[in-house]
């Protein structure tokens, strides 16, 4: 009796399984499967014309929520661009290619369509509406400014970029018209990138960085003191020194320091410059060329410079020299000097503006090779007693003292004629010759250094 029931409750079941099973296969012939999607539309029990219904309905009440800055928000709606739906047969097909006799195996992994061109919308009417959004009107562009240094109250500060609210139009039609495309219900503008940007921000490393240096340096004021002229190397100079990076880093440019230091060699060396000078019989005139003077040691003093321009120096300033004297007046020559008038053939050594040795000499012949020659130069070396030798000459001599390479003043105890026109027959091969008593007293008198001018 029990096995009876059993078996009259299967037969049962399978009646009714078969019976929703063939059902099942009648009703999925114009029904979608459950959980079926349409462009991520749930229209599973559904027929295509209902799906297509309800698609053309969803393409109608599409619209698309505008973010924009500061939390603002507009809208763009399907009626404004157009936007409908277009029936192509793809439901319709989609629903036929089920396979209705195995439905049941869908239950668990329903089928999905994407209908990529069944939404159109007027790509003008979209520009318009883009073009007429608040966002975008002109009234409301204000382009973004750039963090900058400035200095305020003595001192420098960064002021803050303005980040402004201009659109760049080209990525807000493609960022409104990609999520139109895809139907999203919301597209971001900040988010997108749409917005103008400044390219320097407060908070840039570099910008504090270089804040930081400029307040570091701002009080630096060195004065170069020629004694008759004056040079100051100040905070509006400096800034001209200063370079930028491939990272936009400020730093002190060596080669600007340098330039300027060469530019200061060039105004106030005086090595070979020309130099106006009173002569021994009250004539006015210029003597040029020659070793004696100054000259700035470009490379020890641009070194220099820069330590004290980056430690914000305040001094007086002497730059580093390579060499020679250190008057930089524009008469340094001073008061005591050799002096030798080589048309009259005379020499006078001044001391403290007093002149102490007058005396005829005789000088290099008057040919390109002998001649004496000119300029303003300094007692290089000293020597005594002294054995020359040139071109072939020699001689020894108690006094020896050179000016410019191995050309000097020494005594000449063979030499009797000292007239005014000597030298122009029996000249030197470029050396002074001095009478014995005046040579012993100038080599006694004259230190290494001393000028010696000469001219014609």
């Amino acid at each position: 009796m029990r096995r009876k029931a059993i078996l009259i409750f299967i037969l049962a079941f399978l009646l009714m399984a078969g019976a929703v099973y063939v059902i099942g296969i009648l009703y999925f012939e114009d029904h979608f499967f459950p959980g079926t999607k349409v462009n991520d539309f749930h229209c599973g029990f559904k027929t295509w014309q209902d799906t297509e219904h309800l698609l053309k309905r969803e393409a109608h009440s599409y619209a698309l929520a505008v973010d924009t800055m500061n939390n603002g928000r507009e809208a763009i709606y399907a009626d404004e661009i157009e936007m409908e739906y277009n029936s192509d047969g793809s439901v319709e097909r989609f629903l036929r290619s089920q396979d209705r006799f195995r439905w049941f195996l869908y239950l668990s992994d329903p089928p999905s369509l994407t209908l990529d061109n069944a939404v159109t919308f007027n790509q003008k009417a979209l520009m318009e509406k883009i073009n007429t959004l608040d966002c975008m009107l002109p009234e409301n562009q204000k382009y973004p400014e750039d963090a900058v240094i400035e200095e305020k109250n003595g001192k420098y500060v960064i002021r803050e970029e303005f980040l402004g609210t201009a659109l760049d139009k080209s990525k807000v039609a493609e960022a409104i018209g990609k999520a139109v495309r895809a139907k999203y219900p919301q597209v971001n503008l900040v988010e997108q990138g749409c917005y103008y940007r400044p390219k320097v921000y407060a908070s840039d490393d570099y910008m504090i960085a270089n804040c930081d240096l400029m307040n570091s340096m701002k009080e630096v004021f060195i004065t170069y003191d020629f004694a008759d002229d004056k040079e100051v190397v100040d905070w509006p100079r400096v800034q001209g020194w200063l370079s930028e990076d491939s990272n936009g880093y400020l730093y002190l440019d060596e080669n600007k320091v340098h330039a300027y230091v060469e530019d200061l060699a060039s105004r106030f060396n005086s090595v070979g410059s020309t130099r106006k000078f009173i002569t021994y019989n009250g004539r006015q005139i210029e003597v040029g060329g020659g070793d004696f003077g100054w000259v700035i040691d470009v490379d020890a003093e641009t070194d220099a410079l820069i330590d004290d321009v980056v430690n914000a120096a305040i001094k007086v300033r002497e730059p580093v020299y390579e060499g020679g004297q250190s008057n930089r007046t524009s008469y340094d020559i001073g008061s005591t000097y050799v002096e030798v008038d080589l048309t009259n053939q005379r020499m006078v050594y001044y001391h403290n503006g007093r002149p102490e040795i007058d005396t005829p000499v005789v000088s290099g012949a008057p040919t390109e090779t002998t001649r004496t020659p000119t300029g303003v130069f300094s007692i290089q070396k000293k020597q005594s007693p002294a054995i020359l030798q040139k071109d072939g000459w020699g001689a020894s001599v108690d006094y020896w003292m050179t000016f410019e390479g191995d050309i000097g003043f020494h005594d000449s105890t063979w030499r009797v004629d000292y007239a005014v026109d000597t030298y122009l027959l029996d000249g030197t091969i470029g050396c002074i010759h001095v009478p014995y008593d005046a040579m012993a007293s100038l080599y006694e008198s004259v230190d290494i250094g001393t000028p010696v001018v000469i001219y014609e």
